[in-house]
């Protein structure tokens, strides 16, 4: 080997190193598992229609006959959040960790004499700190507001036709506005949540249910059935991109090849350069 290709080749085995090192170094800053709190509130609601016994309480709103209970028969419903605060830990790129649960006990009400439930407001703090490799700081609170909309539709219409379903019609929750994935960063390192409904509930609504609930087509929310307990139970994943040795090792190399071609003077770009010369 001559010795300006000794040369050459000290300075790709430098870059590689340096590669190598900084995708080591990246790896082993990488949260591997989390210790996680996840805690939702209601901040807000909006009722319609007429009466008294419309409550709000940072775990339920409820609402219809003021003299009723929320259950079956009882003449008022009630949408909750449980679980809440939920701690654990998840994995970066790893399964889905259980998050807060959200019910509707749906039952029949009186829409001309009780108020019902229109919009709602939900505040969502995630905040995470690393298990391994540990650490003593902190990834948040990270908050989220949430928008519900919600129509309590008739059971049976006078004309027979559900905003979506059939009879008896199913009541409409629309989240309207709130991100589901969202990222974070945490000693210099990008990682992303994904927030989802883990028995696949929250879905894109039709275009009529949407319409009922006064937002936009293609919303996302739940269909409820009448005279029961609906259950939500909602997971999130965190995940991050690292890059792969291949990559680098393939940077390194075409940063060699191209010295290789510069320093000797010949092949591609020396060619090239030469024929440029000439013409």
């Amino acid at each position: 080997m001559s010795d300006e290709r000794k040369k050459n080749y000290k300075i790709a085995m430098g870059i590689l190193l340096a590669c190598l090192m900084s995708f080591g170094t990246s790896a082993n800053a990488a949260v591997i598992t989390w210790n996680y709190a996840v805690e939702s509130v209601f901040t807000g609601a909006t009722p319609t229609g007429p009466g008294d016994g419309f409550v709000v309480t940072p775990s339920e709103i409820s609402w219809g006959d003021p003299m009723g209970t929320v259950e079956p028969g009882g003449g008022r419903s009630a949408i909750a959040i449980s679980n809440s605060p939920r701690m654990g830990q998840v994995d970066t790129n790893g399964p889905a960790a259980l998050a807060n649960t959200f019910s509707h006990a749906n039952d029949v009400v009186d829409i001309d004499l009780y108020p019902q439930l229109l919009t709602a407001d939900i505040l969502t703090t995630v905040t995470l700190t690393p298990a391994n490799p540990p650490s003593m700081d902190m990834a948040g609170p990270m908050m989220v507001n949430f928008v519900i909309r919600f129509v309590e539709t008739l059971n049976e219409p006078n004309n027979g036709i559900c905003p979506v379903g059939s009879i008896p019609c199913q009541d409409i929750f629309v989240i309207e506005s709130g991100a589901l994935d969202f990222p974070f960063s945490f000693d210099g390192e990008d990682y992303f949540i994904s927030v989802f409904e883990e028995t696949n509930q929250l879905t894109p609504l039709p275009l009529g249910a949407c319409m009922a609930a006064g937002a936009g087509a293609d919303c996302i929310g739940f269909l409820t059935e009448e005279d029961t307990v609906n259950i939500a139970d909602f997971a999130f994943v965190i995940t991050q991109q690292i890059p792969e040795p291949a990559t680098l090792l393939l940077f390194a190399g075409s940063v060699w090849y191209l010295l290789c071609a510069r320093r000797a003077g010949s092949g591609v770009f020396g060619s090239q350069g030469r024929a440029l010369g000439r013409s």
